[in-house]
């Protein structure tokens, strides 16, 4: 299976980085398997960064999801325990996390930014966001949240997004 991580340079060994933001998933090393999201997020990191160039990086991650000894959690859907498992990185309580090797499930994106934000303060219900979620096609995100995780992707390319 081939996943992508969109930046503003060729990533052929990545590294385990603390989040600078509050992610989704906590800290790690992100990708997806939906090559059009790298090229967004790669787009997104050159315009917030100023860099010259967008670029995406391809690993090959099969040997990561035939590895009995990665502990890997995957949210199928945007439901009630994703949402929960979210909402505790992006508030700054990353415990959930703890223990996994790789953690997989849909990415909240900007078109979700608005709703989160609105249960975040409040206004919406758990109940509430959850029936909003369910409207949304979203992409994955992947994070390799470890050591032993990362140590089985293989980079393959990367390709300037213009």
């Amino acid at each position: 299976m081939q996943v992508y991580h969109g930046s503003t340079s060729c990533i052929a060994e990545p590294r385990l980085l603390p989040a600078s933001r509050r992610l989704d998933f906590g800290a790690g090393f992100y990708a997806t398997s939906d090559l059009q999201q790298a090229r967004r997020w790669a787009q997104m990191k050159r315009r917030r960064t100023l860099a010259q160039q967008a670029i995406v990086s391809s690993h090959d991650s099969s040997a990561v999801w035939r590895a009995d000894h990665l502990i890997i959690k995957r949210f199928e859907l945007a439901d009630a325990e994703w949402l929960d498992f979210v909402m505790t990185h992006r508030m700054g309580r990353e415990t959930p996390c703890a223990g996994y090797d790789v953690i997989r499930g849909p990415v909240a994106n900007d078109s979700l930014y608005e709703t989160l934000s609105l249960y975040e303060r409040g206004i919406l219900t758990h109940a509430e966001t959850i029936t909003r979620l369910r409207t949304h096609a979203l992409a994955d995100q992947i994070v390799f949240a470890s050591s032993r995780a990362l140590s089985l992707l293989r980079y393959e390319c990367f390709e300037e997004v213009r």
